[in-house]
Formats: structure tokens, sequence, C-alpha cells
């Protein structure tokens, strides 16, 4: 069964006293998928789309937005996802791999997964909160007397697009879909057709 299936026991979960999830981060390079999770532990995910993948352990490193905005705007409105970049020493450390690689421009999706109460997060059952968009900018600071972060600036505009559906309907298609349906009938003819605001139509 899918993760992005809704089940009654997912239902039976979101109506409980407590919710067991995690936050899971796909960097798209050009030769390689990078995954992470704000988990203590590696956490293999199967959602049914794409083979199995293991998510690396990053905990408190890693610190998702707390808030998407899913309007319908496709201006520019960064969000950022901040990763604790003070413990690197090498290209060994996850977030060190992660500074080596060209990030400008390349897609990133975030995730939430809910997981089976009272199995310390060992059991996904549903995958949410799932949003796309593109790196457009990359900082690694240094803070006095703070943890140094880098800051990957994700193009919040592009959520909105992708979660559009970019298809065109025409009567045949909307039929191939509901044969009883005449919703599109006339809208080849409506196409062109200019209505008065105001004033009698004819």
């Amino acid at each position: 069964m899918s993760l992005l299936d809704i089940t009654p026991i997912i239902i039976d979960t979101l109506r409980g006293d407590s919710l067991e999830y995690c936050n899971i981060l796909d960097v798209y390079l050009d030769n390689e998928t990078l995954h992470y999770s704000d988990m203590f532990h590696q956490i293999d995910i199967n959602d049914g789309e794409e083979p199995v993948r293991t998510y690396l352990p990053l905990a408190t490193r890693l610190i998702a937005p707390e808030d998407i905005d899913t309007n319908q705007s496709l201006d520019d409105t960064s969000i950022e996802i901040n990763l604790d970049s003070s413990r690197i020493t090498d290209g060994t450390d996850e977030i060190g791999a992660l500074i080596d690689k060209n990030l400008n421009q390349r897609r990133v999706r975030i995730r939430t997964v809910l997981f089976e109460p009272d199995t310390n997060r060992t059991m996904p059952i549903w995958i949410f909160n799932i949003r796309d968009g593109v790196i457009d900018g990359v900082d690694d600071s240094i803070r006095d007397g703070r943890s140094s972060v880098l800051t990957l600036r994700i193009s919040s505009g592009a959520f909105a697009f992708n979660e559009r559906r970019n298809l065109t309907y025409s009567h045949t298609d909307q039929s191939d879909l509901y044969p009883n349906d005449r919703g599109f009938f006339y809208q080849a003819q409506l196409s062109d057709l200019k209505l008065p605001w105001r004033g009698e139509f004819r």
C-alpha cells in the first residue's frame, strides 16, 4: 500500500492524543539524490513510487521551515531550510558533503512522515505535506556565540506552481472521465466570446 494514500489507521492516528512524525529532505543533484531526515536513527522509506530510500539522520541539525505558504501566487517569497554546520570537520560529514555540491537551481523536496503510534518512529504509515521547490541561494554563516548554519533558500513560488495541475481540458477529455458531464461542451464556442460586464447581452 502506498504511503501517499489515506487509510482508516491514518484517520484514527490523527484523531489520537499524540502524533509521531519526522521531516525528510530530498536534494536532487546532477548524478545523485541526497536524503536526510531529522531523525536520530537511519530510516528507510518506501513510498511506492521509487525504490526504497535510506534517509541519513541529522536529528536537530536539520531545521525544517515551520510554515510553508501554499498560496497560488508565483511571486518569489523564499522559505529557508537551516542545517547546523558547526560540527563539520571534513567531507565525510553529511552536511560537509552537501556544502561541496553545486546546489543552486537544484530541485529540493520537503515531506513529513507520520508514524504508527508507539513504534518509536519506526513504522511510517503516511507521507504528507509534500512540497517541491528549487534552491535559489545558499549561505554558510558563522555566527558569534551560536552554531554555524548552512541555509538553503527555497523558492516557494515553485511550490505553488508544482501543486497546480498543468493540464487543459476539452469536452472530449472530460467525456472520457465523466461521460454524462457536458460542462465543457460549449468551451470551444465560448473561448473567444466577449461577455459585457453591464448592459444587455444579445
